[in-house]
Protein backbone atom coordinates (compact mmCIF):
# COMPACT_ATOMS: atom_id res chain seq x y z
CA UNK A 1 0.00 0.00 0.00
CA UNK A 2 1.52 3.39 -1.00
CA UNK A 3 2.01 6.18 1.44
CA UNK A 4 4.39 8.67 2.91
CA UNK A 5 5.69 6.69 5.87
CA UNK A 6 7.93 7.66 8.78
CA UNK A 7 9.35 5.80 11.74
CA UNK A 8 7.62 8.38 13.93
CA UNK A 9 5.23 11.32 13.32
CA UNK A 10 8.05 13.87 13.15
CA UNK A 11 9.86 11.95 10.42
CA UNK A 12 6.70 11.66 8.31
CA UNK A 13 5.91 15.38 8.67
CA UNK A 14 9.53 16.37 7.98
CA UNK A 15 9.69 14.24 4.82
CA UNK A 16 6.82 16.16 3.25
CA UNK A 17 7.89 19.60 4.50
CA UNK A 18 11.46 19.09 3.30
CA UNK A 19 10.31 17.79 -0.09
CA UNK A 20 8.00 20.76 -0.64
CA UNK A 21 10.58 23.27 0.63
CA UNK A 22 13.23 22.02 -1.82
CA UNK A 23 10.72 22.12 -4.68
CA UNK A 24 9.41 25.61 -3.89
CA UNK A 25 12.87 27.06 -3.19
CA UNK A 26 14.20 25.49 -6.38
CA UNK A 27 11.47 26.92 -8.59
CA UNK A 28 9.60 30.05 -7.46
CA UNK A 29 10.38 31.40 -3.96
CA UNK A 30 13.16 31.89 -1.43
CA UNK A 31 10.72 31.84 1.50
CA UNK A 32 11.18 29.29 4.26
CA UNK A 33 8.39 26.71 4.57
CA UNK A 34 7.54 26.01 8.21
CA UNK A 35 6.13 22.98 9.99
CA UNK A 36 4.04 23.54 13.12
CA UNK A 37 2.78 20.66 15.25
CA UNK A 38 -0.86 21.09 16.30
CA UNK A 39 -2.47 19.87 19.54
CA UNK A 40 -0.63 16.58 19.66
CA UNK A 41 2.03 14.63 17.78
CA UNK A 42 -0.46 13.29 15.24
CA UNK A 43 -1.32 16.64 13.58
CA UNK A 44 0.80 19.32 11.92
CA UNK A 45 0.51 22.26 9.54
CA UNK A 46 2.83 23.35 6.75
CA UNK A 47 2.83 27.02 5.72
CA UNK A 48 5.01 30.05 5.13
CA UNK A 49 5.27 31.97 8.41
CA UNK A 50 6.49 35.26 9.76
CA UNK A 51 6.88 34.66 13.47
CA UNK A 52 3.68 33.00 14.62
CA UNK A 53 1.58 34.23 11.69
CA UNK A 54 0.97 32.38 8.43
CA UNK A 55 1.70 34.56 5.41
CA UNK A 56 1.72 34.48 1.64
CA UNK A 57 5.33 34.42 0.44
CA UNK A 58 6.70 36.48 -2.45
CA UNK A 59 7.31 34.52 -5.62
CA UNK A 60 10.58 34.97 -7.48
CA UNK A 61 10.93 37.98 -9.79
CA UNK A 62 7.26 38.91 -9.72
CA UNK A 63 4.85 41.05 -7.70
CA UNK A 64 2.68 38.13 -6.58
CA UNK A 65 2.48 36.12 -3.37
CA UNK A 66 1.73 32.45 -2.72
CA UNK A 67 0.10 31.03 0.39
CA UNK A 68 0.33 27.34 1.13
CA UNK A 69 -1.48 25.79 4.07
CA UNK A 70 -1.58 22.03 4.46
CA UNK A 71 -3.08 20.38 7.52
CA UNK A 72 -1.65 16.91 7.99
CA UNK A 73 -2.37 13.86 10.10
CA UNK A 74 -0.47 10.69 10.74
CA UNK A 75 -1.85 7.34 11.79
CA UNK A 76 0.09 4.49 13.31
CA UNK A 77 0.29 1.42 11.09
CA UNK A 78 0.41 -2.25 12.14
CA UNK A 79 4.16 -2.34 11.41
CA UNK A 80 4.63 0.54 13.94
CA UNK A 81 5.36 3.13 11.25
CA UNK A 82 3.37 6.35 10.81
CA UNK A 83 1.50 7.12 7.58
CA UNK A 84 0.90 10.74 6.61
CA UNK A 85 -2.09 12.19 4.79
CA UNK A 86 -3.33 15.65 3.93
CA UNK A 87 -6.71 16.36 5.51
CA UNK A 88 -6.96 19.97 4.34
CA UNK A 89 -5.14 22.28 1.96
CA UNK A 90 -5.45 25.90 0.94
CA UNK A 91 -3.40 27.49 -1.83
CA UNK A 92 -3.75 31.20 -2.63
CA UNK A 93 -2.21 33.39 -5.31
CA UNK A 94 -2.59 37.06 -4.48
CA UNK A 95 -1.11 40.56 -4.76
CA UNK A 96 -0.14 41.10 -1.09
CA UNK A 97 1.47 39.03 1.68
CA UNK A 98 -1.47 39.36 4.10
CA UNK A 99 -4.09 36.63 4.26
CA UNK A 100 -6.82 39.23 4.67
CA UNK A 101 -6.42 40.00 0.94
CA UNK A 102 -9.71 38.92 -0.68
CA UNK A 103 -8.44 39.55 -4.21
CA UNK A 104 -6.97 36.14 -4.84
CA UNK A 105 -7.26 32.79 -6.55
CA UNK A 106 -7.94 30.02 -4.00
CA UNK A 107 -7.76 26.25 -4.30
CA UNK A 108 -9.05 24.34 -1.29
CA UNK A 109 -9.69 20.84 -0.05
CA UNK A 110 -11.33 19.75 3.19
CA UNK A 111 -11.64 16.08 4.14
CA UNK A 112 -15.08 15.03 5.36
CA UNK A 113 -13.60 14.03 8.71
CA UNK A 114 -12.68 17.70 9.23
CA UNK A 115 -15.90 19.26 7.96
CA UNK A 116 -18.74 17.35 6.38
CA UNK A 117 -20.33 19.83 3.98
CA UNK A 118 -22.47 19.46 0.91
CA UNK A 119 -20.14 21.45 -1.37
CA UNK A 120 -17.28 19.90 -3.36
CA UNK A 121 -14.38 18.84 -1.15
CA UNK A 122 -11.86 19.89 -3.83
CA UNK A 123 -12.82 23.34 -5.06
CA UNK A 124 -11.72 26.69 -6.43
CA UNK A 125 -12.71 30.29 -5.56
CA UNK A 126 -12.04 33.58 -7.29
CA UNK A 127 -13.28 37.13 -6.95
CA UNK A 128 -15.93 38.69 -9.14
CA UNK A 129 -19.30 37.77 -10.50
CA UNK A 130 -20.49 35.66 -13.38
CA UNK A 131 -23.77 36.21 -15.15
CA UNK A 132 -25.38 32.90 -16.01
CA UNK A 133 -28.37 33.21 -18.26
CA UNK A 134 -30.28 36.45 -18.59
CA UNK A 135 -30.72 37.26 -14.88
CA UNK A 136 -28.73 34.99 -12.59
CA UNK A 137 -25.61 36.63 -11.13
CA UNK A 138 -23.30 34.23 -9.29
CA UNK A 139 -20.86 35.75 -6.76
CA UNK A 140 -17.80 33.60 -7.51
CA UNK A 141 -16.11 34.13 -4.12
CA UNK A 142 -19.09 32.42 -2.45
CA UNK A 143 -19.39 29.34 -4.65
CA UNK A 144 -17.25 26.20 -4.57
CA UNK A 145 -16.25 25.46 -8.16
CA UNK A 146 -15.26 21.77 -8.47
CA UNK A 147 -11.57 21.34 -9.22
CA UNK A 148 -10.37 17.86 -8.37
CA UNK A 149 -7.17 17.27 -6.40
CA UNK A 150 -4.64 20.09 -6.95
CA UNK A 151 -0.95 19.56 -6.20
CA UNK A 152 1.74 22.09 -5.37
CA UNK A 153 3.42 21.10 -8.63
CA UNK A 154 0.33 22.19 -10.58
CA UNK A 155 0.20 25.52 -8.75
CA UNK A 156 3.88 26.14 -9.58
CA UNK A 157 3.30 25.13 -13.22
CA UNK A 158 0.28 27.49 -13.40
CA UNK A 159 2.30 30.40 -11.96
CA UNK A 160 5.14 29.91 -14.44
CA UNK A 161 3.20 29.09 -17.62
CA UNK A 162 0.00 31.10 -17.18
CA UNK A 163 0.82 33.99 -14.85
CA UNK A 164 4.35 34.77 -16.01
CA UNK A 165 6.31 34.07 -12.84
CA UNK A 166 9.96 33.70 -13.82
CA UNK A 167 11.34 30.38 -12.54
CA UNK A 168 14.51 30.41 -10.45
CA UNK A 169 15.94 27.43 -12.32
CA UNK A 170 15.71 26.82 -16.08
CA UNK A 171 15.19 23.13 -15.25
CA UNK A 172 11.91 23.94 -13.48
CA UNK A 173 9.85 21.49 -15.57
CA UNK A 174 12.23 18.63 -14.77
CA UNK A 175 12.07 19.54 -11.06
CA UNK A 176 8.27 19.46 -11.19
CA UNK A 177 8.20 16.12 -13.02
CA UNK A 178 10.62 14.57 -10.52
CA UNK A 179 8.50 15.86 -7.64
CA UNK A 180 5.36 14.47 -9.26
CA UNK A 181 7.03 11.05 -9.45
CA UNK A 182 7.72 11.22 -5.69
CA UNK A 183 4.10 12.24 -5.09
CA UNK A 184 2.93 9.31 -7.25
CA UNK A 185 5.05 6.86 -5.20
CA UNK A 186 3.73 8.27 -1.93
CA UNK A 187 0.07 8.34 -2.91
CA UNK A 188 -0.37 5.81 -5.69
CA UNK A 189 -2.15 8.57 -7.69
CA UNK A 190 -1.44 9.63 -11.23
CA UNK A 191 -1.13 13.35 -11.67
Amino acid sequence: MPGLIGRDPKEAFDLLRNHLAVLLNGTITDARLSLIHLRNEERAQISFRQGQISIAAPVFANDLYLYIGQNLRVTRQLDRTWKLRTVEYRYRVQGTPGLEDDDCLRWEYVAREIRDTKHCRHHFHLEGEYTLGPRRVIPLHEVHLPSGWVTIEEIIRFLITEVGVRPKDPRWETLLQESEEVFKRWTGRDI
